[in-house]
């Protein structure tokens, strides 16, 4: 897992590593103020916080308040309702597991920009559908929908997500009718 961090005093050399709490892993120096990390993964599945910090000599880490969290892997299972009007708008509910409240959920239908999603608890989220372009009448189209708790990764096995075309009745008839023949 590649994660970048932003500080001070990174320096160039062969010996530049990143440390999470007590696993240290390879770093790669891209500024004085930018290194990418790259973190081992856990053996035990458990979602936890580990401090960040670098050093130049592989051994000395300087102070940091850099914080990664490790989390089990998110699924979805469902998502309410699971088809919604080409205009956009419609807010869904995904139903899963391992959710976290991160600040950075995401949701995405198919190819279209992912759009904000928000926690509601470790189980669900929310988000609302972004438009698809227009539908020919009477027709659909059946999306992958993805989602992301750290604004990056997103989940392995998308959910079929349907786009349709709302009805629009023109006209009616008979324009009027008597209380009695409509319920009759």
């Amino acid at each position: 897992r590649n994660v970048t961090l932003h500080g001070t005093g990174f320096a160039d050399v062969a010996t530049l590593s990143c440390s999470a709490g007590a696993h240290v892993g390879l770093a790669r120096f891209v500024s004085a103020g930018e290194v990418v990390c790259s973190l081992p993964a856990l053996s035990e599945a458990t979602t936890r916080a580990a401090v960040l910090a670098v050093s130049t000599n592989g051994v000395d880490f300087g102070p940091s308040s850099a914080t990664f969290t490790y989390t089990e892997p998110t699924t979805i299972a469902s998502a309410v309702p699971h088809r919604a009007p080409a205009g956009g708008g419609t807010t869904v509910t995904v139903l899963g597991a391992h959710f976290v409240d991160s600040g950075a959920v995401l949701c995405r239908f198919g190819a279209l920009p992912p759009v904000p999603g928000r926690y509601l608890q470790p189980t669900s989220i929310q988000c609302d559908a972004p438009a698809l372009d227009e539908l020919a009448l009477g027709a659909q189209r059946v999306v992958a929908l993805a989602v992301s708790v750290n604004g990056v990764d997103f989940t392995e096995q998308p959910l079929a997500f349907t786009y349709f075309r709302l009805p629009a009745p023109a006209a009616v008839q008979p324009r009027a009718a008597t209380f009695s023949e409509l319920t009759s």
